[in-house]
């Protein structure tokens, strides 16, 4: 299957968590044209479907389907539906946040 064509989609949630972040990156350096370029890396990585896929890992885990891949000390949380050639990006997570209690308390185990 070409990955190529696999379309990107954002949730809500995960647009906040690259605002969050960048936020969180200025405020620890000072640098905001810094901390908008690293934000826009993890952007640029996530709209890449063949390299989420070739990066990251299952965890069923934490919701079937779900796949992680790390960015940096970031991580991307995604599904890829093979069927709609889509992917589907639930968040971003920095510096150790839990984001495996994160994603749970948001869909619970195998919801989605």
């Amino acid at each position: 299957m070409n990955l190529q064509h696999f379309r990107v989609r954002f949730s809500p949630a995960a647009i906040e968590d690259l605002r969050a972040i960048a936020r969180q990156l200025e405020g620890a350096t000072g640098d905001i044209s810094g901390a908008v370029r690293r934000a826009e890396e993890m952007l640029t990585f996530a709209c890449s479907a063949s390299s989420l896929s070739q990066h990251s890992l299952q965890r069923d885990d934490i919701r079937k389907g779900l796949r992680t891949a790390p960015v940096g000390r970031s991580v991307v949380a995604f599904e890829m539906i093979r069927d709609l050639q889509t992917v589907r990006v639930f968040g971003f997570f920095h510096a150790g946040q839990d984001f495996a209690s994160i994603l749970l308390d948001s869909v619970g185990p195998g919801q989605g």
